[in-house]
């Protein structure tokens, strides 16, 4: 369903370029969302995180005193979730296996939440035809009065910026640099890069260039293609699959909590 750059060489920088993140931020925001919006408040909020990754904000979310199951389409991730949780004693479960989205009923057959979530903007990795498939799929999880959270991008204001031609209809904006010290001591620099068509439009497909290099020229570069799928696709998504409409904002901190929130309830 989606392309894996964390699968080849990246992958085993990503812990290193993300250790940064605070892990209570997005837990803190999507704790708040879950308190405010869940129709029943159980002992101990049972959540299923589909797109872990590395553990930002499955970690946090059991700091605070959430159970978790963690899920996610990469097996780097996976192996990377586990590390950062050994001898922490969070209540994190984590998946034995890979499981993509389309693959979440099947995987978890009569199990349910009381909340799902899908965050650091991953709906994007699938197409919206595929995005459908993997909401519906999300929302059946979920226990009656239970919250479905998805977090976007808002694009297509942000992809006008900065741009410049790059031949053959295509446009580039330079999206991050940033300089890290990498596990082997040396200090690399990593450039994200959205490269995009020129007639791009709401759940247009472009791709997102990944490198890292290093002062004495050696480097790592990969791509992978990502859909910018809107708040509004994801709202109305969220309503075929049978969800009360919550709200779509941003967190409870803008400054820190960058994406906007797609939000559901179970009936």
């Amino acid at each position: 369903m989606m392309t894996d750059i964390y699968l080849g060489r990246l992958g085993d920088l990503y812990r290193t370029w993300y250790a940064w993140h605070d892990q209570l931020e997005p837990a803190q925001t999507i704790d708040h969302v879950l308190r405010t919006h869940l129709l029943r408040q159980p002992e101990r909020i049972d959540v299923l995180d589909c797109a872990c990754g590395v553990g930002d904000p499955c970690i946090g979310l059991a700091q605070r005193g959430l159970s978790v199951v963690a899920s996610d389409g990469s097996p780097k991730q996976l192996a990377a979730l586990r590390d950062n949780l050994a001898g922490k004693g969070l209540p994190v479960e984590v998946v034995a296996a890979p499981v993509e989205w389309h693959d979440l009923v099947q995987r978890f057959g009569d199990r349910r939440f009381d909340a799902v979530v899908c965050t650091g903007n991953s709906i994007c990795h699938v197409s919206p035809q595929d995005a459908a498939a993997a909401i519906r799929d999300m929302a059946a999880l979920l226990r009656p009065g239970g919250v479905l959270m998805i977090d976007v991008k808002q694009y297509t204001p942000r992809m006008r910026e900065l741009r410049y031609d790059a031949g053959q209809g295509w446009v580039v904006r330079t999206d991050r640099e940033e300089k890290r010290l990498m596990p082997d001591g040396r200090e690399a620099r990593f450039t994200t890069r959205i490269v995009y068509p020129e007639d791009f439009d709401d759940c247009g497909r472009y791709l997102i260039e990944s490198e890292v290099a290093w002062g004495d020229g050696e480097n790592l570069r990969d791509s992978h293609p990502v859909w910018a799928i809107s708040t509004e696709v994801v709202l109305s998504l969220m309503r075929r699959g049978g969800l009360q409409l919550l709200e779509a904002g941003r967190g409870v901190d803008p400054a820190i909590y960058k994406y906007t929130l797609c939000i559901g309830c179970a009936p």
